[in-house]
């Protein structure tokens, strides 16, 4: 186990990634989620989103099996309501990877788990091929998306770093909840705009695919 690790509460959910930089609102309704936001606001507000894996969804009443790989956040705004739910506001910080889970007390509802901190690799020689792509990336989310992407445009996002842009997308286009886990586990930030890029390839080619009646190439 890696020896800078630390214990935060996991919130695991189905089908919403937390990407860093990004802000994810949340209706928390659940006693054992209303526990652990209690549990955060009392101390430094913490939680670690995690996905849980599709073959364990319908075992999310219990400790479903989650993803190793998920987001921590910072609870940035809340309103608690008289029955005990909350409104929360969580903003994405790092990527952490589970490295273990103890066994939790009796009074405790939610999950906690020991983590670890991952980094998001960025080296300026990469710099003129991530301008490519974040061109790249916005030509090819219009041209699929239409509607879905029509807040997206080089004007909105010429201000945001390299970091929060790749991001920004990952976590704003309609892909599927697996296929952003997936972007979520790859380490660097050329390289999640590589993966992203990808995506936007095999997304094209099924859409082709669609178009052209009987064509044996999807099922």
């Amino acid at each position: 186990m890696p020896e800078d690790t630390h214990t935060l509460p996991i919130f695991p959910l189905s089908d919403v990634v937390l990407f860093p930089h990004i802000k994810a609102p949340l209706h928390i309704f659940e006693p054992r989620y209303r526990q652990m936001v209690g549990h955060a606001l009392a101390g430094d507000r913490r939680i670690a989103m995690v996905v849980v894996r599709p073959e364990n969804v319908l075992e999310m009443a219990g400790d479903a099996g989650v993803f190793s790989v998920g987001c921590a956040g910072t609870i940035e705004q809340f309103q608690r309501y008289a029955d005990g739910r909350y409104d929360i506001v969580l903003h994405g910080t790092q990527r952490v990877r589970i490295e273990a889970e103890p066994t939790r007390p009796d009074d405790r509802l939610f999950r906690s788990a020991i983590v670890s901190f991952l980094d998001d690799s960025y080296h300026t020689e990469d710099a003129a091929r991530i301008s490519a792509m974040r061109e790249q990336a916005i030509a090819n989310a219009v041209e699929l998306f239409g509607d879905g992407a029509a807040e997206i445009s080089q004007e909105s996002v010429d201000r945001i770093d390299d970091a929060t842009f790749v991001n920004v997308l990952s976590a704003a286009l309609p892909f599927s909840t697996l296929e952003k886990q997936a972007l979520i586990e790859v380490d660097g930030i050329r390289e999640r705009f590589e993966a992203l890029i990808e995506l936007f390839r095999f997304a094209r080619i099924e859409m082709r695919a669609r178009r052209v009646p009987n064509s044996g190439a999807f099922h």
